[in-house]
């Protein structure tokens, strides 16, 4: 299969993938693999980036369940369910002057401020990266913010691939399929950050709003 590195090589900052078991854990130290069915309290970035984390969650009841067959795609996913997170540890890899940012996700709400992934400055969300949705029809991947926003139309339960980039230039790719470039794969990097982002939620700085539905 054809990946994001294949393609984008040593450019890609930093990268989790929901297709790659052997990252995906149920201690926040990141030493036991989930099972299919399990909640996960650590996320680790493949090796296909510059940046290497782990992503955690240290409150039990806000752990996402890792789901080798998700029942909305088909694929493998990480499940959250509107009040779940990961907190992504800040790395000054991060402070990019470019931004690209490409997510495979399922909604099963567009209700508002369910956030999908988040890297921000301040609890103010200034100077920052967000996908998140707004209202019942709607998809907005904004940089700085929620400013400049560019919406996308999404219905419930099914997957698309987002690419936001640091003009807010939005892409939705249909075609996504087991053999395609952007398969199982969320990555990013970002402005002058000083604060965790999130997978999922707001992160340390952004509160919970915790997405409802699957991240690949």
């Amino acid at each position: 299969m054809t990946t994001l590195y294949d393609v984008l090589g040593s450019s890609i900052v930093w990268e989790v993938a929901a297709d790659q078991p052997g990252d995906i854990y149920t201690d926040t130290g990141g030493t036991t693999q989930a099972a299919n069915g399990q909640a996960v309290a650590a996320w680790r970035s493949t090796a296909n980036g510059s940046v290497s984390s782990l992503s955690t969650q240290s409150t039990s009841g806000s752990r996402p369940t890792y789901q080798m067959d998700y029942a909305g795609s088909g694929y493998p996913a990480l499940y959250f369910d509107g009040g779940d997170g990961l907190v992504v540890p800040h790395d000054e890899a991060f402070n990019a002057p470019v931004v690209s940012l490409l997510a495979v996700i399922v909604a099963e709400s567009l209700a508002a401020f369910k956030i999908a992934y988040s890297r921000v400055i301040d609890e103010n969300w200034n100077n920052g990266q967000i996908i998140v949705t707004m209202g019942s029809d709607r998809v907005i991947c904004a940089s700085r913010g929620y400013s400049g926003g560019a919406n996308i139309t999404m219905a419930v339960n099914s997957m698309r691939a987002l690419l936001c980039t640091t003009n807010t230039d939005i892409t939705e790719n249909v075609a996504f399929s087991s053999t395609g470039i952007i398969s199982s794969h969320i990555y990013g990097s970002g402005y002058s950050h000083t604060q965790p982002g999130g997978i999922g939620n707001g992160g340390a700085a952004g509160g919970s709003y915790g997405w409802l539905g699957a991240i690949h």
